[in-house]
């Protein structure tokens, strides 16, 4: 029987659900059909309504699988507190956790060498605060940093972007943090920018040496996370006060100081906010860029390589053993699609034909699955109160 995890209960049931609860209509949103929350918005860049195309089509994932499993356990280490964002370089592993009763969050730093012995060999608790939902590492000629960013769970908190300096994986140290107008919920480093998702306040971008604000735009009324191909990035979350209908927005950040919200897409399907978004850029000959995002509906596939005229390639619902609403983050790797799955662990999806991905693996981890991320056959997940696991992706 799944283990009840208090942790989960308490920030995705209670918290998430407090700051995102709503409703809305199903229409894309246009002067006439915008909620008075996002008339300014659409003042402040113009109007991007577009006419929904559609998905090519509604996929049941759960008749979908080829293979059902194909994703085995090679090791975990707990960590000092519930995980809930990872990342990693080379075989270095990233973790934050989080202590609810401060909230206090810590980042664990762990040897993942020996992935039958991941081992945590430091924990930085001091200087970061609140919840940790996401990281981004850079690495360059001045060492090796990991952005972290911060949510309070209240609204009207402007709170901070972390960047700790962890070339000494033994010493880690806070270097340099900003705090701006929002709520971080996501980052991405790209180049010499930090790029940083704000619920109610966009995306904000910052230089990468020091944190300094750059510039802001707003994108939906909720931004949530954020990923960057070439001069644009996309930024998911939701179009009305609660969770109305997800999508994301696409900004031009060829001017990192002035950057300038150029679309917004939503889905057809309200009730939901886009956790988590990822982009893969054209491969070989193959022109195609496709946006992966997850939300409370399943995953979705959208081809973006026209900015301005996105097109919803594939959806997929009826996840194994689920409800829906707990896919949490998605990583893309070649032609495989990595979920986080909250409850039901991890599933990995075929998409070389992106309009019809196919499941080819799953493992339900003992924890809840709130992130996870792909470093060749190896996939770590962030997996709540049973701190960091690293699976194998055995199929093709």
């Amino acid at each position: 029987m799944k283990r009840i995890i208090p942790f989960v209960t308490a920030l995705t049931v209670a918290t998430i659900a407090t700051l995102f609860t709503g409703c809305s209509d199903s229409k894309i949103h246009s002067p006439e059909t915008t909620d008075q929350q996002l008339q300014p918005i659409l003042e402040m860049n113009g109007d991007f309504s577009k006419t929904w195309t559609g998905p090519e089509q509604d996929i049941d994932a759960e008749k979908s699988i080829s293979r059902p499993m194909n994703v085995i356990m090679l090791g975990s280490t707990p960590t000092s507190h519930p995980a809930i964002s990872i990342s990693h370089i080379d075989n270095m592993v990233y973790a934050t956790s989080l202590d609810l009763t401060g909230p206090q969050s810590f980042l664990e730093i762990i040897d993942a060498s020996n992935p039958t012995q991941p081992t945590v060999v430091s924990t930085l608790g001091e200087g970061i605060a609140h919840i940790p939902f996401r990281l981004a590492f850079d690495h360059s000629n001045d060492g090796e940093f990991i952005y972290i960013s911060d949510f309070a769970a209240n609204y009207e908190y402007n709170s901070y972007s972390f960047k700790v300096d962890v070339s000494d994986p033994l010493y880690p140290s806070v270097v340099s943090q900003v705090t701006v107008n929002g709520n971080s919920r996501g980052i991405c480093v790209d180049g010499e920018f930090v790029y940083d998702a704000r619920t109610l306040n966009g995306l904000t971008t910052f230089e990468r040496a020091d944190l300094e604000f750059l510039g802001q735009t707003q994108t939906f009324y909720t931004a949530i996370d954020v990923a960057i191909s070439g001069d644009l990035a996309f930024v998911s979350g939701s179009r009305d006060v609660g969770e109305g209908n997800s999508g994301f927005a696409i900004v031009d950040i060829s001017d990192p100081s002035n950057p300038i919200t150029i679309n917004r897409h939503s889905t057809v399907l309200g009730g939901s906010v886009g956790w988590d978004i990822e982009v893969e850029d054209p491969q070989g000959f193959d022109p195609e860029t496709l946006a992966y995002m997850v939300d409370g509906h399943g995953l979705w596939v959208f081809d973006v390589t026209d900015a301005m005229n996105v097109v919803e390639v594939a959806h997929l619902t009826n996840f194994p053993s689920i409800s829906p609403a707990y896919l949490e983050a998605v990583d893309i790797q070649g032609d495989k699609v990595f979920i986080a799955a909250g409850y039901a662990g991890v599933f990995v999806f075929d998409v070389s034909d992106p309009s019809s991905p196919v499941m080819t693996g799953h493992y339900d981890t003992d924890g809840f699955a709130w992130d996870v991320m792909a470093n060749g056959n190896l996939i770590y997940v962030a997996d709540n109160e049973m701190g960091v696991k690293v699976l194998a992706y055995t199929g093709q």
